[in-house]
């Protein structure tokens, strides 16, 4: 089958196995469908990279949105992010009684959430693409380094690396998950830091500082992310919106993320205004590329802590 193709069949299956391996290409989502007659079945989500090392998969099932890795369950609709795996299958390790037929459609967001696409295949897109992989409201106080959604079931540290943005009080916060089980999510705590400075860097040795010129501000008054780019041959773009700088990378020719030079990054910020007069990229070491990063880069440090309460928003991608 083509990658672009909306529906997928992963299993039909009697007995235990892999099954078809769906190659991601450059859609966005995948959402799976398990039905059939056996009497029981422990259905694996699985992922892997570019080089088929496989890894569980976290999964959301609908609507409940409860994550896990894998299920036991039949009649059930599940949702997977494919934007961190080059292939996903469902793996069958067991099953008696009967049938699993385990069915997937897929959805390449792209088309929708961009216009004027060019078609040839050096053409640049130039909007970024972030796509979240849930999203909620707290329904009771947490802390300072805690949500607490009840009406959620996480698996355990099935969101880890992942990351959280969420506001308090009109403050945005953008924190890398660092645990999360049952209705809890762990993160860096929600302390700010002053200044709003932040330095980034990639084990390549590229490293940039940018700093904010307001005086006086925070550092959770503004906030720094890395994003993979999506769309092919995309040019590194930097979007500037609810105090959040969004740093999205190039792609190649096959739409796959590219790494970011820092004295690009200067160059782009310079170029915009609206940017250039709130931000300033300090020392870089030029010509050395910085990793793409997932997760946020948060601020540290201060003193007054905020405790994420009840009826906040968040959302993790």
């Amino acid at each position: 089958m083509n990658i672009q193709t909306n529906l997928w069949v992963f299993q039909d299956t009697t007995t235990i196995g892999s099954g078809t391996t769906f190659k991601s290409g450059r859609n966005d989502q995948l959402t799976i469908y398990i039905t059939g007659d056996s009497t029981s079945r422990t259905i694996n989500f699985e992922g892997c990279d570019s080089e088929n090392n496989w890894y569980s998969a976290p999964a959301i099932r609908l609507p409940e949105l409860t994550t896990a890795t894998s299920t036991t369950g039949i009649n059930e609709v599940w949702s997977i992010n494919l934007g961190n795996w080059v292939g996903i299958r469902c793996r069958i390790s067991a099953i008696n009684g009967g049938t699993v037929k385990i069915t997937g459609r897929v959805v390449d967001m792209g088309a929708s959430l961009i216009t004027n696409i060019p078609t040839t295949m050096n053409a640049t897109i130039t909007t970024p693409i972030q796509s979240a992989l849930l999203r909620g409201t707290s329904t009771s106080d947490g802390t300072v380094t805690t949500l607490v959604d009840s009406t959620k079931n996480f698996e355990l540290n099935s969101l880890n690396n992942r990351t959280i943005k969420f506001a308090v009080s009109n403050t945005e916060y953008i924190r890398n998950i660092t645990s999360s089980v049952g209705d809890t999510i762990g993160f860096a705590d929600t302390q700010p830091s002053s200044p709003a400075s932040v330095t980034v860097t990639g084990s390549t040795g590229g490293s940039m500082v940018i700093n904010c010129k307001t005086a006086g501000v925070s550092g959770n008054d503004y906030s720094v992310i890395l994003v993979a780019g999506t769309g092919i041959s995309q040019q590194g773009t930097v979007s500037f919106a609810n105090n959040l700088l969004t740093i999205t990378s190039p792609t190649d020719v096959d739409g796959n993320p590219d790494q970011i030079l820092p004295g690009n990054i200067e160059t782009i910020i310079n170029n915009t205004p609206e940017l250039s007069a709130i931000f300033v990229v300090g020392t870089y070491e030029a010509g050395k590329p910085l990793d793409i990063l997932s997760e946020s880069v948060p601020f540290t440090g201060g003193s007054d802590g905020v405790i994420v309460v009840s009826g906040v928003d968040y959302v993790v991608f």
